[in-house]
C-alpha cells in the first residue's frame, strides 16, 4: 500500500519517464512490460492505459518504429494518430508472428494486456499492406520489429510458396496479380538481405525461382508499368494522343495492358489516403535476379584473362567477346542492390560490430558483395557501386531511398488522375540515373515465347522452366548522363503544349515554354514516339555540346530532333560536390556553406526565371488561394468573436487532419492537388515557402548514353538516349547499335554484321526502385508498339569507376 501511495503521488512526467525507461529495456515487440506496472493499482492503471495518455504511447511507438518518413512525406502525426499507428503496427506483426511460427495463414489478433482490449483484427491483405508500408518507412527500427520479433520474412516466404497459385484456376492456370501476391513480393524483396539469400538452401532457391518464372518471362499478361510505354502524355483522356487508347484482344487479354485502377483508401495514422496497389511484376524481377545472379556467368577456361593476353596472342581488335576479368566484374557484386544491405565495402567500428541491434541483419563479411566470389575485387577498373544522392551523402535516412516509390504508389495508381500543378513529391529525382549502369538482360527463345502468348492456358510447371524457355543471361553495360530542360530557358519552337490540369488553362506563349520537346503527337500510330524513346521521327537525336552557351557560361547541350525546327538547349547534370549546378531533392534543403546548420540552409534546384515557370506560377496562384481562404475563415470565426486577430494573415495553415496530405482528395478539384497545412509540411517544405520554394527549375529530363570502350570490346559498342515519363518517373532508353561516326564503330554489332538491317535496336523501360535498381522489360524497337512483341526482362544497378 505504501508504494502504491508513493508512485500515485508522483507527477504525470515521471510516471511517464518511468514508463519509457521500462519499455527502452523491451524494445522489440509490444510494451507488455508496462502490465506489472499498470496492474499495481487502479489509479496507475487509469493514468498509463492508451486511451488516457496518448502522449505516452506517441513516445513509445517512436521508441519501436520510424517516423521521420511520414513527417517528411506527409504531416506530423498528433499523439493520437501515433498510438492508432502503434497499435496496427503490433496487430500486423501479430499476423507474421502467428503465421510464421505456425503457418497459419488466415490472420490472427493480439490482445493488449495492458488495457484489456483487442488491437485492430486484421487479415493477411491487410497486414501485409501495413508491413509494405513499414518497410517504405523504414530507417533501422522497422526491420529490427518485422524481423525480429514478427519473424515477417518467413510468414511473406510462406505466403509466396503456398499462395501465389492459390486461385489460379479462375485464372487460366494463371497465378493472380492481387493485393495479396503483389504486397507479399514486394515485402520479400523489401525483407531481402544477403545473409537471407545464403539462408536458402539451392532447392528452397530454384523453387521460388519456379514460381516467379510467370511474372518475369510473360510481358503480355503482367505489366511492368502503371500505364503502358506507349504513352509520354498522361492521363491519356487528356492527352492529344487519347485516340490510343484503342486495344486488341489477345488470349491472355486485352493490349497494351492497362491495368484496372487500384486505388483504395486504408487507414495510416488515422488518416485514410489513398494508395495503389504495387505492380507484382518488378518485385518479381528483383527477387529472380537476386536468386540468380548466385549463379555466376560461367568462364571457360580457355579465356584469355586480360584483354591484353588476348591482343598478344594476335587476336584481331574488333573481334568483340569477353575475357576473363570482364565475366568476373559481372560476377563480383550484386546486380538487383538488396534492401538490407548497403552495398558498400564494410567499415564499422568495434562500437558498431559489438552492438547487434544496430544491424538490421547479420551480414556477411563483405556487405554488398556477392559471397561466392573472392574479398577484393578481380578487375582494377572497377572498385565497387556508387551511393546513390542524397541519403550516401548523409542527408536523412535510410528511408529516403524510398521516398520516390512511395510517392508512385500515393499518386499514380488511377490512369485518369491528372498531374499535380503543385506536387508535394517526386516520382524521380533528377540526376538518379547519371553513371554508369551495369547489369543482365534476359533473353528467350522468340519461337518459345510467341507459343506461350497463342495459348491461354498455363503449361505444366515442369514445362515452364527457362530451360523450356531457352532462356539464358546477357550483360548490359551503359554510361548515362542526364540533361536537363530548365523552365525559361531560350528554346527552339515548342511542340504542341499539354494540357494543364490547372483551374486556368488559356494557352499562352509562356505556357508553351514548358511544354515537353521534340515529341511526335500528330498521327495515332506514333504512340508517342515509343519506337524513339519519346522523340518524334525514327532517327536518334543529335547531341552537340556548347562550352560557355548563355548567359552563365558553362556546358549547354544542343538536342536536334528529326522533323522539329531548332533545337532544346539542355544542362548536363553534376553532382554538386564536383562543381555542378544546385539540384538535388526538394525535400531536403543543404546546410549552410558555413557548416553550423543553423539558418534554412541553401536550396537545390536551378536558378530559372519563375515567371516563366509554369510550375512556379501555379504554386504562387495556389499560396494566394490558400492566403484568400484563411482570410474567409478568420472573418468567418472574428464575426461571432472567436478571431485570432491575425488580419487574414494566419501562418498556422489551412486543412485539418482529414484535409492534410495523408488524406483523401478529389482528383478534379485542382486545388486539391496540393500541400494542405503548413503544420503538416515537414521542415523542408516550411522553410522552402519561406524561401526559394521547392520549384527545382526542371522541366524535363533527357537521357543519353554510350556504352564504354572496355565494355564495348566485350559487349558491342552502343548508344543510347531516352526520357523520363514525368506522370511517374518511367524510363525509356533505346539502345542502337554505335553509328558510323563513332570511334568505336567497329566494336558494334552493326559493323560485326556488316551493316545487317536485322540487328536493330532494343528498347529499355522501367523504374528505378529504391533509387538504385532500373528495373523493367526490354523490347525489340521498330515493332508496331500496339502489339505484344518479343519482350524479357531487365536489371541495371549503378556502379563507380
Amino acid at each position: 500500500m505504501a508504494a502504491r501511495c508513493y508512485l500515485t503521488r508522483l507527477p504525470q512526467e515521471l510516471l511517464d519517464a518511468i514508463a519509457l525507461q521500462l519499455c527502452a529495456l523491451q524494445p522489440l515487440g509490444p510494451p507488455t512490460v508496462l502490465v506489472p506496472l499498470m496492474q499495481t493499482c487502479s489509479l496507475l492503471h487509469a493514468v498509463l492505459r492508451p486511451d488516457a495518455n496518448p502522449g505516452l504511447y506517441a513516445h513509445i511507438f517512436r521508441q519501436k518504429f520510424d517516423d521521420a518518413a511520414i513527417a517528411r512525406r506527409a504531416f506530423r502525426p498528433t499523439p493520437t494518430q501515433y498510438l492508432d499507428q502503434l497499435q496496427r503496427n503490433f496487430a500486423a506483426l501479430a499476423v507474421f508472428r502467428a503465421g510464421g511460427l505456425y503457418g497459419d495463414l488466415h490472420g490472427a489478433t493480439w490482445v493488449d494486456a495492458r488495457a484489456g482490449e483487442e488491437l485492430p483484427d486484421i487479415g493477411v491483405e491487410e497486414a501485409l499492406q501495413i508491413g509494405l508500408l513499414m518497410m517504405l518507412e523504414d530507417d533501422g527500427k522497422n526491420a529490427r520489429q518485422l524481423l525480429r520479433w514478427g519473424h515477417a520474412d518467413v510468414f511473406v516466404q510462406a505466403v509466396v510458396r503456398r499462395r501465389l497459385y492459390l486461385h489460379a484456376a479462375s485464372n487460366d492456370g494463371w497465378p493472380l496479380e492481387d493485393a495479396v501476391n503483389a504486397n507479399a513480393l514486394w515485402l520479400m524483396w523489401l525483407l531481402t538481405s544477403e545473409q537471407s539469400l545464403l539462408n536458402e538452401t539451392p532447392a528452397e532457391r530454384a523453387s521460388i525461382i519456379q514460381l516467379l518464372l510467370p511474372f518475369v518471362y510473360i510481358p503480355f499478361r503482367y505489366p511492368s508499368a502503371l500505364a503502358p510505354p506507349n504513352h509520354f502524355f498522361l492521363p491519356p483522356s487528356t492527352a492529344p494522343t487519347a485516340s490510343l487508347l484503342a486495344t486488341i484482344p489477345t488470349p491472355h487479354g486485352s493490349y497494351p495492358i492497362y491495368p484496372a485502377s487500384t486505388v483504395y483508401s486504408f487507414v495510416h495514422y488515422s488518416a485514410r489516403p489513398t494508395i495503389s496497389r504495387p505492380l507484382a511484376a518488378p518485385a518479381a524481377k528483383l527477387l529472380f535476379f537476386a536468386r540468380s545472379e548466385l549463379t555466376p556467368l560461367p568462364i571457360a577456361p580457355h579465356f584469355d584473362r586480360t584483354r591484353a593476353d588476348r591482343l598478344r596472342r594476335g587476336v584481331d581488335p574488333s573481334i568483340v567477346g569477353p575475357v576473363r576479368e570482364d565475366l568476373e566484374e559481372f560476377n563480383w557484386a550484386w546486380t538487383a542492390r538488396l534492401p538490407l544491405g548497403d552495398g558498400l565495402p564494410p567499415t564499422p567500428s568495434s562500437e558498431e560490430e559489438e552492438d547487434d541491434d544496430d544491424l538490421d541483419t547479420p551480414p556477411p563479411s563483405k556487405r554488398g558483395q556477392n559471397p561466392i566470389m573472392p574479398d577484393k575485387p578481380p578487375v582494377p577498373r572497377w572498385v565497387g557501386k556508387a551511393p546513390h544522392l542524397c541519403w550516401a551523402q548523409g542527408v536523412g535516412g535510410k528511408s529516403v531511398r524510398w521516398d520516390v516509390d512511395w510517392m508512385r504508389l500515393r499518386m499514380c495508381g488511377d490512369l485518369e488522375r491528372r498531374p499535380m500543378r503543385v506536387p508535394y513529391g517526386r516520382v524521380y529525382v533528377p540526376g538518379s540515373l547519371d553513371g554508369l549502369w551495369m547489369g543482365r538482360m534476359l533473353m528467350t527463345g522468340s519461337q518459345q515465347i510467341q507459343d506461350l502468348a497463342s495459348n491461354p492456358l498455363h503449361p505444366p510447371l515442369a514445362e515452364l522452366t527457362e530451360e523450356a524457355l531457352w532462356a539464358s543471361a546477357l550483360p548490359v553495360c551503359v554510361r548515362l548522363r542526364e540533361l536537363h530542360g530548365v523552365a525559361g530557358e531560350v528554346r527552339g519552337p515548342p511542340a504542341p503544349s499539354l494540357p494543364s490540369s490547372s483551374s486556368s488553362s488559356s494557352s499562352t506563349a509562356e505556357e508553351d515554354e514548358d511544354a515537353p520537346f521534340g515529341l511526335d503527337d500528330s498521327t495515332a500510330a506514333a504512340h508517342d514516339g515509343m519506337n524513339n524513346a519519346w522523340f518524334k521521327g525514327a532517327r536518334a537525336p543529335q547531341f552537340i555540346s556548347r562550352t560557355g552557351a548563355g548567359e552563365e557560361g558553362g556546358e549547354r547541350v544542343e538536342v536536334h530532333v528529326e522533323g522539329v525546327p531548332g533545337c532544346g538547349v539542355y544542362r548536363p547534370w553534376r553532382p554538386r560536390a564536383h562543381g555542378g549546378d544546385r539540384l538535388g531533392n526538394d525535400a531536403v534543403p543543404f546546410e549552410e556553406e558555413d557548416g553550423e546548420g543553423e539558418g534554412e540552409g541553401e536550396w537545390e534546384g536551378y536558378e530559372h526565371d519563375g515567371r516563366r515557370c509554369g510550375a512556379c506560377r501555379d504554386r504562387a496562384a495556389f499560396r494566394e488561394r490558400e492566403r484568400e481562404r484563411e482570410r474567409e475563415r478568420e472573418a468567418m470565426f472574428a464575426s461571432v468573436g472567436l478571431g485570432l486577430g491575425l488580419g487574414g494573415e494566419s501562418d498556422s495553415g489551412s486543412g485539418s487532419e482529414e484535409d492534410s496530405l495523408m488524406g483523401a482528395w478529389d482528383p478534379d478539384d485542382a486545388d486539391a492537388d496540393t500541400d494542405v497545412g503548413k503544420e503538416r509540411l515537414p521542415e523542408a517544405h516550411e522553410r522552402g515557402r519561406r524561401g526559394r520554394g521547392p520549384c527545382d527549375g526542371v522541366r524535363e529530363i533527357v537521357l543519353v548514353g554510350e556504352t564504354d570502350p572496355a565494355h564495348a570490346a566485350a559487349w558491342h559498342a552502343y548508344q543510347y538516349h531516352g526520357r523520363v515519363r514525368p506522370w511517374d518517373g518511367l524510363i525509356a532508353l533505346l539502345r542502337s547499335p554505335a553509328p558510323p561516326s563513332s570511334p568505336y564503330y567497329h566494336l558494334s554489332p552493326a559493323f560485326q554484321a556488316q551493316g545487317g538491317a536485322g540487328q536493330g535496336t532494343t528498347l529499355f523501360y522501367g523504374y528505378l526502385v529504391g533509387g538504385e535498381c532500373f528495373v523493367g522489360n526490354w523490347r525489340m524497337g521498330g515493332t508496331d508498339p500496339g502489339l505484344p512483341g518479343w519482350e524479357g526482362g531487365f536489371c541495371l544497378s549503378r556502379r563507380a569507376d
